[in-house]
């Protein structure tokens, strides 16, 4: 009997040992089939990363390039932009000092003291069209620069200044007493090839100024040529002039003024139209430095998304390795212990 139990008691312990053991098995296989699958998506998982990673480099590298370019037109510009600032201020200081006008001009128009009724010099208060400051200077001549003033009174104060100082001699025109010539009725001149239009239309100025200025410029006609101003002069009337946009001027009586300037006779409108160019410019580099800017900070913004991006995935992609590691080892130790069992039960 004691035999009987015990060999009972020995096949119950094998059956136990038995179940055990596959109890083992399974759990071993169950885990290293997850382990499997883990470290398959886990590569998967590193592949797509290492993918985003080359497409974000990629799209970086396209943005630093456009990003470079951006701050090389923006460094043009900002050069472009510097020189014709530095243009206009130089222009403007002559202007200010009133380089080109005689010493009366100069010392009238500088002086600290009551100028209370001056207006101003007849350049300051006129503005030419770009291709017409010869013409209107030649027309003008030496009246460019005569002094607009509101009252005779004002002018005779000013005078008195110019005659204490021994300053010298302006030509003063009063808006209340100046008395602009009668345009001639005669319509025909605007027929001519040629015609620019009677000069004193041709420029642009405050209308307080319109006796001053027709008595100026209300009996000039300007036209193109030479050849256009002769024909023209067959049927001027008295006391017109014509002057072509080169400088050339007929009078009325027949005489003929023309040649090249040894001067630049346009010097004081020339200055005066290219500063209110380069004012324009300015203002318009400006803006495209504003624009280029915006447009440069927004790459930068791009570039630094970018650049977060990819130190994210740098993160992402060291987890995933370290997490691959581990799973490589436990796989490889699963794989010993479920050969490990195999090795038993061939025993048994």
């Amino acid at each position: 009997d004691n035999l009987k139990n015990n060999l009972t008691k020995r096949k119950n312990q094998i059956l136990d040992e038995k179940e055990n053991t596959q109890l083992v098995n399974n759990e071993t296989t169950e885990k290293y089939n997850r382990y499997i699958e883990e470290r398959k998506a886990s590569e998967d998982k590193l592949k797509e990363v290492s993918q985003k990673q080359k497409e974000t480099i990629g799209s970086l590298n396209g943005v630093r390039i456009e990003e470079k370019n951006l701050s090389a037109k923006l460094d043009d510009v900002i050069n472009q932009l510097n020189a014709c600032f530095t243009r206009q201020q130089v222009l403007t200081d002559m202007e200010n000092a009133y380089e080109g006008y005689n010493n009366a001009v100069k010392m009238l128009m500088k002086n600290s003291g009551d100028k209370a009724g001056i207006h101003g010099v007849v350049a300051e208060l006129i503005e030419v069209p770009q291709g017409l400051e010869t013409a209107i200077e030649t027309a003008l001549g030496p009246a460019l620069q005569n002094v607009v003033c509101q009252t005779d009174r004002d002018a005779q104060k000013a005078i008195d200044f110019l005659k204490k100082n021994n300053a010298g001699r302006i030509t003063f025109l009063p808006v209340e007493s100046i008395k602009a010539y009668s345009r001639h009725q005669d319509t025909e001149y605007s027929r001519f090839d040629g015609y620019k239009g009677v000069a004193a239309d041709c420029i642009k100025y405050d209308p307080k100024y319109s006796d001053v200025m027709e008595y100026l410029l209300g009996r000039v006609v300007i036209v193109d040529s030479l050849d256009n101003a002769i024909k023209m002069s067959k049927k001027a009337y008295p006391g017109m002039r014509i002057v072509t946009i080169e400088g050339d001027i007929i009078n009325s009586s027949g005489a003929i003024t023309g040649g090249s300037h040894k001067v630049n006779t346009g010097s004081i409108l020339v200055r005066k139209a290219e500063i209110k160019k380069l004012k324009d410019k300015v203002e318009e580099y400006e803006a495209t430095r504003k624009q280029y800017e915006e447009l440069l900070n927004a790459k930068r913004e791009i570039i630094e998304g970018y650049e977060a991006c990819l130190k994210e995935l740098e993160s992402t992609y060291k987890e995933i390795e370290a997490s691959l590691i581990y799973l490589d080892k436990e796989v490889h130790k699963l794989e010993n212990d479920i050969q490990v069992h195999r090795d038993a039960e061939k025993k048994r």
